[in-house]
């Protein structure tokens, strides 16, 4: 688990590293969706999104530690039976649906928004459009 934690982090670090931050280019949907397959969060980060990639990996790992914190404590490699603790059912089932919920939004939400990043920088800065009463202008920064 910890392995997991310190790997998560070196790769949020390698996406801050390369200035993926500001999202100037074209971001591809696949690529995304694949690093929310592996990473709940990282398509997120690859589509400059750190607080919704800091939600879905944090409600991911939450929702895993505590389904995992209701198995009772001696799995052994001998005996690899999986047992929950007395009157924790409820509390492995919600951390279960916490942690694949927040995965399954990662994965799902990673590809949209990439090519709602790619729709938005497709569109011209700088519009012209006729109205009723004359000429609209805008600028889109």
């Amino acid at each position: 688990m910890a392995r997991l934690v310190v790997f998560v982090f070196l790769l949020m670090f390698v996406f801050v590293a390369a200035g993926i931050s500001e999202v100037t280019t074209k971001r591809e949907p696949v690529v995304a969706a694949i690093c929310s397959i592996v990473v709940p969060g990282a398509g997120q980060g690859y589509n400059g999104q750190w607080t919704k990639a800091a939600v879905c990996l944090g409600g991911s790992i939450i929702g895993w530690s505590i389904a995992i914190s209701s198995l009772e404590d001696d799995f052994t490699l001998e005996s690899p039976q999986l047992e929950l603790r007395d009157g924790y059912e409820g509390a492995a089932l919600i951390g279960m649906l916490i942690g694949l919920g927040s995965h399954v939004y990662s994965i799902i939400d990673a590809p949209v928004t990439a090519k709602n990043i790619n729709k938005r920088l497709a569109q011209p800065k700088l519009s012209i459009a006729p109205t009723q009463r004359g000429v609209m202008f805008s600028y889109r920064f």
